[in-house]
């Protein structure tokens, strides 16, 4: 994934360094990662990099539509 990817935590995903539970928040992607590597997303509900599989998170197509 790439930094600035808007992704959605696919449910239930529960990242093991914390009890909380973020299935299907929406958060921006903060460094580029290769596959196999923990991807860091950060949330607005919840400031700060947390670390899932590249397997929890969905990525968000841009919704604009031609010519806007």
């Amino acid at each position: 994934m790439k930094r600035g990817d808007k992704v959605r935590v696919k449910l239930p995903a529960n990242p093991p360094d914390t009890e909380k539970f973020y299935g299907d928040w929406i958060g921006t992607v903060m460094a580029d990662s290769q596959p196999g590597e923990m991807v860091q997303v950060e949330f607005e509900e919840d400031p700060g990099p947390h670390q899932f599989q590249a397997a929890d998170l969905e990525k968000i197509e841009d919704q604009t539509l031609p010519g806007e």
